[in-house]
């Protein structure tokens, strides 16, 4: 399905899946602070601002402690180097800044 040992792939996974939890979670609890009260009926009701924002602010956290663990986790790759061929700068352009003459 994905790539599980990719730590972007597993935290846009985590992300995705906290948010829509979180989303779900508050809007079954509907907790006071995801509340705002009707002026006319002085009921509270639930403000689906306080419930994306506060769902999305909670993901990114997660999603940033799923990132360092699997950062943590992740073997270090060799490092790749490429063979030089030529040099930089080409000598006939070296030699026309520094004033020798080849």
């Amino acid at each position: 399905m994905f790539d599980k040992k990719n730590p972007l792939t597993i935290t846009m996974f985590t992300f995705v899946v906290a948010f829509g939890l979180l989303i779900g979670i508050l809007y079954l609890a509907q907790p006071m602070w995801v509340q705002v009260v009707n002026q006319n009926t002085r009921k509270g009701a639930i403000s689906w601002k306080l419930v994306i924002s506060y769902s999305a602010t909670f993901a990114i956290v997660c999603a940033i402690a799923v990132m360092l663990m699997m950062s943590k986790n992740r073997e270090n790759e060799s490092d790749t180097s490429f063979p030089i061929d030529t040099s930089f700068p080409a000598p006939t352009m070296a030699a026309s800044y520094c004033g020798a003459k080849h």
